[in-house]
C-alpha cells in the first residue's frame, strides 16, 4: 500500500550551481566529483529520510521568551520590538561589516527547528582603490554558536553555519553542501541533539520546508556545550521564527525551539541592571590596559567594548582586509582603503548609535579617558539614561591580574621557544639535504673521473648506505633530535614578579604620549560621572600613582617641539664672539713670542757669521817679497825720522785700545740684557706655574701681555667649549620648557636636545669615549650627571662673564699634565678624533689649530717696504667669519686683496724672477762680489714670516730656526727661480718663501688651508 503523499520524503537535491569566490580569510574545501553513470542518471533513487516524527514530550517547557537580547547583538544590529525582525544599519561605513546575533537560548539535547526568512536584500556597491577590498554583496548565515563564541558566524571554531549560497561554514572553511535560498523563502535549521537519533548531532538546512541539505556533523569541540541558535547577514532584513507555529511546516513533527523542554536548554538572562551603564576606564598607558580590559570583559559578559581595537577586530571578523601593522594600540590606523572607513565616519556611526541603545557600554580609550575635557566630551553624547562610572585602574594589580600577566608571558615565551625549535628542525633538514646533494655531487664526480657510467638510484642507494652505515648512530641521534617537541616554557622567579605584560606594539606612540601625558588626570564627578571606582588602589595611592607616573615621564620623555629661545641666542653669541677676541690675542701673543725668538736666532746668526770673518781674516797669508824690495823698504824706513815713527805707533795704539774697548763694552751690555730677558723669562714661567688660576681677573693678560690660555692645546679649546654648551643646552632648557617640574635633561635625550641646540651632531667616538658618563666624566668640573642621571651645571645661569670656563680649562689641564707626567695616560689622557672635531668645531678653535676658509690674517703679507699687515682681516663684523677677525673691506678686502694678490704676485714672480735671474742667479756670491752666477747667497732682506703669518686658513707657528738653515759653502743655487720666484725646488735648507701662486706641499713645514698641513691660499704670501 502506498504511504500518504505528505509522509513521502520530500528532499531535493542541490542543484549545481557556481561557488563565490570565499571572503577573506576563509578556505574553500575542493568536492570530489565522481561522473554518475547512465543507469544512475535515468533513475535516480532518493535518500531516504531517517527523522521521525518527535513523540509527546510531557517534560517542563521554557518559559522564557526566545530573542535576541542587546548585549548579544552586534552594535549595527537594529532589532525590533516584536516578531524577531533584525535589520542591519547600511550607511556610515557600518554597512561594509557583518551584522550578527545571537539568541538568549542554548540547547543542550533533544531535536529542535528554527527558521529565518529573507526579508530584504540591498545591494550597496563599494568604491575602493583597493587591490583587496570588500565584496559588495549580500548574505544571511544560519547557524549554531557556543557561548564564547564571535556573533559573525563562522570565522572560529566555536561557530558553524549554512548560508544562503549554500555554503557550510567553519573555522573559517567552507563547503557547498546545500541548495541556495532566495529571498522571500523561508530557510529552516533542524538541530538534532538527540543520542538515540540515526542523525544525532547533526545540523540540516531546508527550503521552505523540502530538506535542501543531508544532515551535516556538528563540530566535536562544540559538542556537551549549550549551543545558541544564531544569525549572520550583511545588507539585508531577515525574519526569526522560533515557535511554536512554523512557518513552512517539515514533513515531519518537530518542536520548535520555542517547545524546547527546560531539561535541553539553558536561558542567558537579561541584565538585572535598571537602566544601561557607561564605564570609562582610566588606565596607564602600556600598563595592564587592554590586558585588564580582557580580563574584566570575560567577568561582564553583557558589557560590549567601544575602541578602535573593536573595529579592527569587527573588520577582520567581516572579511574586510586591511595591512597587519598599527603604530599604536589606542589609535591604530585603519587604512583599509575604503573611504568610509578609513575617514573614521565608521567611529562616528558607532558613537552615534550607542546612545540610542539599551545595553551597557565599555569606552576602551586610553588617551582619551585620561583627559579631563575629552572624558566631558564622552559624557555628553549618552544621555541621562545611562548610568556613567568611571573605573581608576592604577597602582598594584589584583590577584586575579597577575594570573592573566602570568599566563600571558608564559605564552609569548613558549612561542618564541617554538620559533626556534621550529628553526632548528628547519636547519636540520636543510642540512641533511644539503649533505644528500653533495655526496651525489660528488659520485658524480668520481665516476666521470675514472670513466665509469653514473651509477643508477638502487645501486647508489645501496653505496650510500655502505657509506652511512659508520654514521647510524649520528643519523639516529640527528633524527631524534628532530623529532622532539619544543621544551616547555617556564617563568623565572625574576619573571613571575612582573606586573604588567609588554607587547611589541605599545598604547600610544611617542609623540602623543609626549604631547598629552601633562595633561593627564583623575575622573572627578563634576565632569558629569556618577560614581567612580578604584579597581586596584584606593583613591590617595592611585593620585600619588599618577603623580609619580607624570614626574618620572617629565625626565625621561622628550620634547619635540622645543625650540631654542631668545636668552640660549644670545648667550650663544656672547660666547663665540668672546671666543673668537681670545684667539686673537692669543694669535697675538704667539705672533710676539715668535719674533722674539726670530730676531735672537738673527743676532746669534750675525755673531757667528762675523766671528768666522773674523777668524777668516786673521788667517789669511801674508804675499813674500823680495830682497831687493826688502832692501828698499829698510833704507826708506832708515831715512824716515825716529819723530814720525813714535807718533805713529802711538797713534794705532790708542786707536786700537778704543776700538777694543767700545767693542767689550758693546759686547758686556748685550750679554747682561740677555741675561736679564733670560731671568725674566724664568721668573714669569715660574710665576705662571704658581699662579692661582681663579684669583685672574683678566684671563687675556694676567701680566705683561701673557694670557691665562696660552699653554692651552687643542683638546683644551674643544673641552672648554663642551663644557659651554653642555652648560648653556642644561639652563636653556629650563627656560625653554617653561615646566617647573621638569627636573632637567635625562642623559637618554642628550643627543636629541643637543642636536635642537646646536644644529651638529654629538658623537661620543669623536671625543675618544663610547658612553655619555665617560663624557661627562672629562667636563664633570662643569657639568656632571645627578643620581637620577639628569645633567646637571655646577655654574649659575646669571655669570655676567665666561671667563670661568677659561678658568676651569686651565686647571683641568694642569692637573692632566701632572697625572700624565706621572705616568698616569691611560686614565687621565685625552684621545680626540682631531679631524671630526676640527670639522664641527672650526669655530672653538684658534686659526693655528685650523678652522674655517681665510685664514687668521689677511690674504697678502707685504706692504709697501716689506712690513706685515697685522691688522688687515677680511670677515665679518664679529667674530671670525669666512675670512678671517675685524672688518669686511679696507685692509681685510681691498688692501689685503689688492697687495695680497697684485704685490704679492707681483713681487714674488717679478722681484724673484729678475733678482733671482740677475741679482743672485743660480750660484752665490761671495763676501764683497756682486751677486751673481756661482755665488752664495745670503737669507733674503727683512726677517723670515713670523708666526701668524699664515694665509688662508694656514696655522700660526714660528718659523724655522737659523740653525736649520746651511752654512754659505753648502747652499747650491740662489733664490731665482729655486727658491723666491715663481714655482721651483727650493734651495737646500731654505724655506720656499712663495712667489706666483704660492707654493704647494705636505710636509711639516708648508702650512695651509684647515690645519698643520695642507697648502697655501693663493696671493704671494708667506
Amino acid at each position: 500500500m502506498e504511504e500518504p503523499a505528505e509522509k513521502r520524503q520530500r528532499t531535493e537535491e542541490p542543484e549545481g550551481e557556481t561557488k563565490e569566490d570565499a571572503p577573506e580569510g576563509e578556505k574553500t574545501e575542493q568536492m570530489e566529483e565522481s561522473k554518475p553513470t547512465e543507469e544512475e542518471a535515468k533513475a535516480p533513487e532518493p535518500a531516504k529520510e531517517l527523522e521521525t516524527d518527535a513523540p509527546e514530550d510531557s517534560r517542563k517547557k521554557v518559559k522564557e521568551t526566545i530573542q535576541f537580547l542587546p548585549h548579544d547583538t552586534t552594535i549595527n544590529v537594529l532589532p525590533s520590538t516584536h516578531s524577531n525582525l533584525l535589520i542591519s544599519m547600511k550607511e556610515g561605513g557600518i554597512q561594509h561589516f557583518h551584522a550578527g546575533a545571537r539568541a538568549n537560548i542554548g540547547l543542550t539535547g533533544g531535536r529542535y527547528y528554527f527558521e529565518c526568512k529573507v526579508i530584504e536584500l540591498t545591494h550597496s556597491q563599494e568604491q575602493s582603490h583597493a587591490t583587496r577590498r570588500p565584496r559588495p554583496e549580500y548574505f544571511v548565515k544560519l547557524g549554531l554558536a557556543t557561548a564564547d563564541s564571535s556573533l559573525v558566524l563562522g570565522g572560529c571554531p566555536n561557530s558553524i553555519s549554512i548560508d544562503t549560497d549554500g555554503n557550510i561554514i567553519h573555522n573559517r572553511t567552507r563547503s557547498q553542501e546545500a541548495q541556495k535560498v532566495y529571498k522571500d523563502s523561508v530557510m529552516g535549521f533542524l538541530i538534532n541533539l538527540d543520542p538515540v537519533s540515526p542523525n544525532a548531532n547533526t545540523i540540516s538546512q531546508f527550503k521552505d520546508g523540502v530538506r535542501s541539505s543531508q544532515p551535516i556533523k556538528i563540530p566535536e569541540n562544540m559538542l556537551g556545550k549549550p549551543l545558541y541558535p544564531s544569525v549572520s547577514f550583511k545588507n539585508a532584513t531577515v525574519q526569526l521564527n522560533f515557535g511554536p507555529t512554523s512557518m513552512a511546516p517539515l514533513p515531519f513533527k518537530c518542536p520548535m525551539v520555542q517547545e524546547a523542554a527546560a531539561d535541553d536548554a539553558k536561558i542567558t538572562p537579561a541584565p538585572k541592571a535598571a537602566k544601561p551603564e557607561l564605564f570609562v576606564p582610566v588606565c596607564l598607558p602600556d600598563e595592564g590596559t587592554f590586558d585588564w580590559a580582557d580580563v574584566w570583559l570575560s567577568k561582564n559578559p553583557t558589557v560590549t567594548e567601544l575602541s578602535d581595537r573593536m573595529i579592527l577586530e569587527w573588520a577582520e571578523k567581516s572579511g574586510i582586509w586591511r595591512p597587519r601593522h598599527k603604530s599604536s594600540n589606542d589609535k591604530p590606523e585603519m587604512q583599509f582603503q575604503v573611504p568610509e572607513l578609513d575617514d573614521y565616519s565608521m567611529r562616528r556611526a558607532i558613537y552615534s548609535i550607542a546612545p540610542l541603545q539599551n545595553r551597557s557600554f565599555l569606552v576602551m580609550e586610553v588617551k582619551s579617558n585620561l583627559l579631563a575635557d575629552e572624558r566631558q566630551n564622552l559624557l555628553a553624547k549618552f544621555p541621562s539614561t545611562f548610568k556613567k562610572t568611571a573605573l581608576v585602574v592604577m597602582g598594584t594589580p589584583k590577584a586575579d591580574f597577575k594570573e592573566h600577566t602570568k599566563s600571558l608571558l608564559l605564552k609569548q615565551k613558549q612561542e618564541a621557544l617554538d620559533k626556534a625549535h621550529e628553526a632548528k628542525k628547519m636547519e636540520l633538514a636543510r642540512k641533511k639535504l644539503n649533505e644528500q646533494r653533495l655526496k651525489v655531487q660528488a659520485a658524480a664526480a668520481a665516476a666521470a673521473t675514472n670513466g665509469d657510467e653514473p651509477a643508477k638510484e638502487g645501486e647508489d642507494a645501496k653505496m650510500e648506505s655502505k657509506e652511512d652505515e659508520p654514521k647510524a648512530e649520528e643519523k639516529e641521534a640527528e633524527a631524534k633530535e628532530a623529532e622532539e617537541e619544543a621544551p616547555k616554557a617556564e617563568l623565572t622567579p625574576e619573571e613571575e614578579q612582573v606586573r604588567f605584560c609588554s607587547h611589541e606594539i605599545k598604547d600610544l606612540t611617542g609623540p602623543m604620549l609626549t604631547i598629552n601625558f601633562p595633561k593627564f588626570s583623575m575622573p572627578t564627578k563634576d565632569e558629569g560621572f556618577d560614581d567612580i571606582k578604584y579597581e586596584w588602589d584606593n583613591a590617595k595611592k592611585s593620585e600619588e600613582y599618577l603623580n609619580e607616573y607624570i614626574s618620572d615621564k617629565k625626565l625621561h620623555l622628550r620634547v619635540d617641539d622645543l625650540r631654542p629661545g631668545l636668552w640660549f641666542e644670545k648667550q650663544s653669541r656672547d660666547w663665540y664672539t668672546t671666543l673668537h677676541g681670545w684667539h686673537h690675542t692669543l694669535a697675538d701673543y704667539e705672533s710676539k713670542m715668535a719674533q722674539k725668538k726670530a730676531k735672537a736666532a738673527l743676532k746669534k746668526q750675525a755673531e757667528l757669521a762675523a766671528k768666522r770673518a773674523a777668524e777668516e781674516k786673521q788667517g789669511e797669508a801674508q804675499p813674500m817679497e823680495t830682497d831687493a824690495e826688502k832692501e828698499k823698504k829698510e833704507g826708506e824706513e832708515e831715512t824716515k825720522e825716529p819723530a814720525d815713527e813714535e807718533k805713529k805707533a802711538e797713534e794705532e795704539a790708542t786707536a786700537e785700545g778704543d776700538e777694543e774697548k767700545k767693542e767689550e763694552e758693546k759686547k758686556e751690555e748685550e750679554k747682561k740684557e740677555e741675561e736679564e730677558e733670560e731671568e725674566d723669562e724664568e721668573a714669569m714661567e715660574a710665576a705662571f706655574e704658581a699662579l692661582d688660576v681663579f684669583g685672574v681677573e683678566n684671563v687675556s693678560d694676567i701680566g705683561k701681555g701673557v694670557p691665562l690660555y696660552k699653554d692651552f692645546k687643542f683638546e683644551d679649546w674643544i673641552l672648554m667649549n663642551l663644557r659651554f654648551e653642555l652648560h648653556t643646552m642644561v639652563h636653556a632648557f629650563k627656560k625653554d620648557v617653561e615646566d617647573k617640574d621638569r627636573e632637567g635633561i635625562h642623559v637618554e635625550n642628550l643627543l636629541f636636545y643637543y642636536n635642537r641646540y646646536f644644529k651638529k651632531v654629538l658623537s661620543f667616538k669623536e671625543y675618544g669615549v663610547e658612553t655619555a658618563e665617560e663624557l661627562f666624566d672629562l667636563i664633570s668640573d662643569a657639568v656632571y650627571l645627578t643620581p637620577k642621571s639628569v645633567i646637571t651645571s655646577r655654574l649659575s645661569d646669571e655669570m655676567e662673564a665666561p671667563l670661568v670656563f677659561v678658568k676651569i680649562t686651565e686647571e683641568a689641564r694642569r692637573f692632566r699634565t701632572l697625572k700624565v707626567d706621572l705616568g698616569e695616560e691611560a686614565q687621565f689622557g685625552v684621545k680626540l678624533n682631531v679631524a671630526a672635531l676640527t670639522a664641527i668645531s672650526k669655530n672653538a678653535l684658534p686659526r693655528r689649530l685650523g678652522g674655517g676658509g681665510g685664514g687668521h690674517f689677511h690674504k697678502g703679507y707685504h706692504q709697501k717696504g716689506g712690513q706685515p699687515y697685522h691688522q688687515s682681516y677680511k670677515g665679518g663684523p664679529q667674530g671670525y667669519q669666512k675670512g678671517g677677525y675685524g672688518y669686511k673691506g679696507g685692509y681685510g678686502k681691498d688692501q689685503g686683496k689688492d697687495h695680497g694678490k697684485d704685490h704679492g704676485k707681483d713681487f714674488g714672480k717679478d722681484f724673484g724672477k729678475d733678482h733671482g735671474k740677475d741679482s743672485w742667479g743660480k750660484g752665490g756670491h761671495k763676501v764683497g762680489a756682486a751677486p751673481g752666477k756661482g755665488n752664495v747667497v745670503p737669507p733674503p732682506p727683512g726677517p723670515p714670516p713670523a708666526a701668524g703669518h699664515a694665509a688662508a686658513g694656514g696655522p700660526l707657528v714660528p718659523p724655522p730656526p737659523p740653525s736649520s738653515r746651511p752654512a754659505p759653502e753648502a747652499a747650491v743655487g740662489g733664490y731665482g727661480k729655486a727658491s723666491y720666484g715663481s714655482k721651483g725646488k727650493p734651495a737646500v735648507g731654505y724655506q720656499p718663501y712663495g712667489g706666483g701662486k704660492g707654493f704647494k706641499g705636505g710636509s711639516h713645514n708648508d702650512y695651509g688651508k684647515g690645519g698643520y698641513q695642507g697648502k697655501w691660499g693663493k696671493g704671494g704670501k708667506y
